[in-house]
């Protein structure tokens, strides 16, 4: 299984790059799609919320990578029945 690598990987990218990089915020985003995609959004969910946190406050709100993490959170809240939070999600940034 791969998630446990990209549990690594993350972890490695935050101690050696820190918390707060391009590179770090891809390496969240892969875990976090890995987790979605095993049916484990508990986990996955918060990946993603941090990541589009991250990705408005460095990139701002209408960049096309933000406006993607918008729509892996909505997806996730969406396959979760949190479908007010999604619709929110899919408006104007």
């Amino acid at each position: 299984e791969a998630i446990p690598l990209f549990e690594q990987n993350l972890t490695d990218f935050i101690r050696i790059l820190g918390p707060d990089r391009p590179d770090t915020f891809t390496s969240r985003s892969t875990l976090a799609g890995a987790y979605r995609d095993a049916g484990r959004l508990d986990e996955a969910i918060p990946l993603f919320e941090q990541n589009l946190e991250d990705r408005t406050r460095t990139l701002g709100p209408a960049h096309p990578v933000t406006l993607t993490s918008r729509g892996n959170l909505a997806g996730a809240y969406l396959a979760v029945g949190r479908s007010e939070e999604a619709k929110k999600l899919f408006g104007t940034p």
